[in-house]
This record gives structure tokens, C-alpha cells and sequence, in this order.
């Protein structure tokens, strides 16, 4: 529950997966290197944007290789895959390979609604163009 993990002794404490604290810019940074193949290998990412290889969790959520994956629409309405991680909190972090868009939103108290990072993911998608499509997966529950 957030007020858990709001905790100071939780959040100075070393654990994967709860205490990571990164800026909005270095997690940006990161999908970056995902989305243009810099980090992994070009075959790869294409596969995970051609939606190979997944699981889908009680919650709907679709995964491959650790990311979770999601949709857009481009402004002519072609979906494309939308490659990242979003977090109980609030903040995100995704790409969208196929368009050389990454970004990120980080937030300094852990909410159990995403309702302000939906909005703020969705302006910034539309800044590229892109419409975010919510049902899709990336800002559900994990």
C-alpha cells in the first residue's frame, strides 16, 4: 500500500523493485536506449513490438521480457506498441520504438491512483502526436 512504502526506513532501505530512485529525465534516458535498440538487441525490441512471446497477469496486464506493454494510436490511427513499466506509485516509464519517442514520469509521494500520471503521460503523447489508449495496459495495476 503506499502509506507502506511512503515509510522513510522502507524507502532509504536497498531493495529492487520498491526503493528505486531515479529522476524522470534518467528513466526517459533508459526507454530511450530500449526503444533505439541501444541497450538491447534490434531483434529483440522488434519482437516485443510485434507483441511476441507474452503473459498476461490476473490484472490484465500484458508482459514480455519484463516490460509491460502497451498501445497508441499515431495521428493516421495506426497502433503501435508502447514498451515499459508502470509502477504501483504512480510513475511510469515507456517508449514507443516505432516513432523514437520515450518518456517518464516520476513521483515524489507514492499515490495508489495514476489518475495524475495518466494525464500527464497523455499530454505528453500528444505533443508527439500519439494517443495513449488506457485500456491497453501500461498504467493498470501490476
Amino acid at each position: 500500500s503506499p502509506p507502506f512504502l511512503n515509510m522513510e526506513k522502507l524507502r532509504t532501505a536497498t531493495l529492487p523493485g520498491i526503493s528505486m530512485h531515479v529522476s524522470a529525465r534518467a528513466l526517459a534516458t533508459f526507454y530511450h536506449g530500449v526503444g533505439s535498440a541501444q541497450l538491447l538487441p534490434a531483434d529483440l525490441v522488434d519482437n516485443l513490438v510485434a507483441q511476441g512471446n507474452t503473459t498476461v497477469n490476473h490484472t490484465g496486464v500484458q508482459w514480455a521480457a519484463g516490460f509491460q506493454l502497451g498501445s497508441c494510436l499515431d495521428s493516421s490511427g495506426r497502433r503501435l506498441t508502447a514498451l515499459g513499466h508502470g509502477a504501483g506509485g504512480g510513475s511510469v516509464g515507456l517508449c514507443v520504438p516505432e516513432c523514437g519517442v520515450a518518456l517518464a514520469v516520476t513521483v515524489s509521494k507514492l499515490s495508489a491512483s495514476r489518475v495524475a500520471t495518466g494525464k500527464i503521460v497523455d499530454a505528453m503523447l500528444g505533443e508527439f502526436g500519439l494517443r495513449h489508449l488506457p485500456c491497453a495496459g501500461l498504467l493498470k495495476d501490476a
